[in-house]
């Protein structure tokens, strides 16, 4: 019997957990994570039911055959919800654990940190905690999440900003009066969403490259055909879905027709076409392929109509921490303004350098040269050395590579093809075995 080790509990590991389980009934699998919140990592265990997901619960089933299961999970187990419902993330973290829960028998999990991999004699995986313990494996899946971010401008983030996903940065804050939000996406919304919960009544100043929130979903969905040739330049693309766009009065249906073939074309783009997207196009994506639920948006724009919420296009120039309140500055146009508030909410999204990160494993790994950098600072690669046993990497790291790789819908995709990879290379002969 195989033994696989998957370094993370979130989404991702838990995915690529449940597809070995269902296709290797001889492989044994053990999830290794720090956290306790095993099956929901950072995304599904938010502060509060305030956080909703940007996904119709009937869209939302980890399995991509099954993409209605946890709509009916939740029906089976009373939650009050519809199937256009955009229902808690706490909710769906539930739903991951019980799907844990069922193979019990077959996964098991580990509470610890992994400080590194090394190979022993016999062409296995010793996977090394921080605690001197050890598991032995014969394939290792890195699923390890977002990497947060512990620097931004100079400052250290613990410090200096309130963490969007804590609930310690929610105490207290219906005495303040000022708020900063740094970046204007899914995150800032719920960080605003959850404030206002929490009892704040005072304005909220965002700040980001454009000064765009997210779209709402629409009413009603619609669908477009989109075809895009192999080998599409990203200038052609890009004016090919404005021209689309205009065509239907619409963005929303060609950003949905084109979202399925996303990650082909990523690959196809040069690394220059890369950097001109991230650097001119990424902004506009994010809009309108990162919707929100409508009722997200008719708060958002009450908050401005209101005076309490204020948007900026720009870039933060310093942050500096007075006694109890902080001060920054940034450059909007030609102008450069300057505020002073009571707490600073970053969320510009995660650390996408593995090289800044901390992280013990990434750092072993790094030197080892099994997990290489890309050089758009998006993520890595995996790139085992010959004799080693399979390693894959799964999650928001490949982003790198595919671009598009945060969400369900391409998570649970993606969990089949590292489950499948892993499956068959476990099957192979090693060179060992070859040899005799």
């Amino acid at each position: 019997m195989s033994q696989v080790v998957i370094v993370g509990g979130g989404f991702s590991g838990t995915l690529t957990a449940l597809q070995i389980a269902k296709r290797s009934p001889e492989t044994k699998i053990i999830i290794v994570d720090s956290a306790t919140r095993l099956g929901r990592g950072l995304a599904y265990s938010p502060p509060s039911e305030t956080f909703k997901l940007n996904v119709r619960a009937d869209a939302m089933g980890a399995f991509p055959e099954e993409p209605h299961d946890f709509f009916q999970w939740l029906t089976a187990n009373g939650y009050s919800a519809t199937a256009t419902d955009f229902v808690p993330r706490l909710w769906f973290g539930h739903y991951l654990q019980d799907l844990l829960a069922k193979y019990s028998k077959r996964i098991s999990t580990v509470a610890g940190t992994v400080v590194g991999l090394s190979l022993l004699a016999a062409e296995r995986w010793s996977v090394e905690l921080r605690d001197g313990s050890e598991i032995l494996a014969d394939g290792v899946v890195l699923a390890l999440g977002n990497l947060e971010r512990r620097e931004f401008q100079g400052c250290d983030t613990e410090s200096m900003f309130l963490n969007p996903y804590r609930k310690e940065s929610y105490r207290g804050i219906e005495h303040f009066q000022e708020l900063f939000i740094i970046g204007a996406g899914l995150t800032a919304i719920d960080f605003i969403l959850e404030a206002e919960a929490a009892g704040f009544t005072g304005r909220y100043t965002v700040l980001s490259r454009h000064g765009r929130l997210p779209l709402p979903h629409p009413l009603k969905g619609s669908a477009t055909s989109f075809e895009v040739s192999p080998g599409t330049s990203l200038r052609k693309l890009a004016s090919s879905v404005i021209k689309h766009a205009r065509e239907l009065d619409s963005s929303q249906p060609v950003i949905d027709a084109l979202r399925p073939k996303i990650q082909t074309l990523w690959a196809s783009f040069s690394v220059r076409e890369k950097r001109q997207f991230l650097r001119h196009l990424k902004p506009f994506w994010e809009v309108h392929r990162h919707r929100v639920p409508r009722g997200h948006s008719e708060v958002l724009s009450e908050l401005e109509e209101r005076g309490r919420l204020i948007r900026h296009a720009g870039r933060i120039q310093t942050v500096q921490k007075l006694s109890n309140r902080s001060v920054l500055s940034w450059q909007s146009g030609s102008e450069v303004r300057s505020l002073e508030v009571d707490a600073i909410a970053l969320c510009a999204g995660p650390e996408g350098a593995v090289t800044k990160s901390n992280n013990p494993l990434i750092t072993s790994l790094l030197r080892e040269g099994r997990l290489v950098p890309g050089p758009l600072q998006l993520g890595a690669s995996v790139q085992p050395l010959p004799g080693d046993p399979p390693l894959q990497l799964i999650g928001p790291l490949q982003r790198e590579s595919l671009w598009e790789i945060t969400a369900v819908r391409e998570l649970r995709a993606e969990a089949v093809k590292v489950a499948d990879a892993l499956i068959r290379d476990l099957g192979r002969e090693s060179p060992r075995e070859r040899a005799l």
